[in-house]
């Protein structure tokens, strides 16, 4: 998923079956000695750091303010969050505080992450829009944000991507009688 991002991950990384990432941190990893950063370079040349933590153990709020303890350390905005079985109530209450600071925490169970969602054969490329590519599609269709068709930001692809409110997601469909079909949502 970080390398789907645009984030520079190992390939050792990319390879590893779950089997193997058990023999490596062992079954129930303890969120704080698993945190992995990784980087990319956008494209105005700053950095982009996320923090990506495993939980082995149920989420409550004492998880997710260690998580936003390990962002402050590491000084970084975003986290993901990945965790074998459910998040409490009030941990869901925490994370949607900590966006309110500014920085971000995606919780995803490890379920979801077990197979690679965008590489279904169903599920048509998706590609998200800088802002200024967003700039130059509303320019070129002479529309508003309110015009474009929405996604919501709980659909299992934007998730994926880390899409938040207000991006662009460009999706290319192979079509028999089109050829590439190209659409364009926003999330919302």
């Amino acid at each position: 998923m970080c390398s789907d991002r645009g984030y520079s991950v190992d390939v050792r990384d990319l390879e590893m079956s779950i089997v193997d990432f058990e023999v490596r941190f062992g079954s129930d990893p303890d969120p704080l000695q698993m945190g992995t950063t990784f980087t990319k370079v956008l494209p105005d040349g700053e950095e982009d750091s996320v923090l990506v933590s495993f939980c082995g153990v149920k989420v409550g709020i004492a998880q997710v303010k260690d998580i936003a303890e390990a962002m402050e350390a590491a000084r970084v905005k975003r986290a993901i969050f990945i965790s074998r079985l459910p998040m409490t109530p009030s941990a869901k209450t925490g994370i949607e505080k900590i966006k309110m600071t500014g920085r971000m925490i995606e919780a995803f169970r490890e379920t979801e992450l077990l197979y690679n969602i965008v590489q279904h054969a169903a599920v048509p490329k998706h590609v998200v829009l800088t802002n200024a590519q967003k700039q130059e599609i509303k320019k070129k269709y002479k529309i508003v944000d309110t015009a474009f068709p929405r996604l919501l930001m709980r659909d299992p692809v934007a998730r994926y991507y880390g899409c938040t409110r207000g991006q662009v997601l460009k999706i290319i469909r192979d079509s028999p009688m089109a050829g590439k079909q190209v659409t364009y949502r926003i999330i919302s």
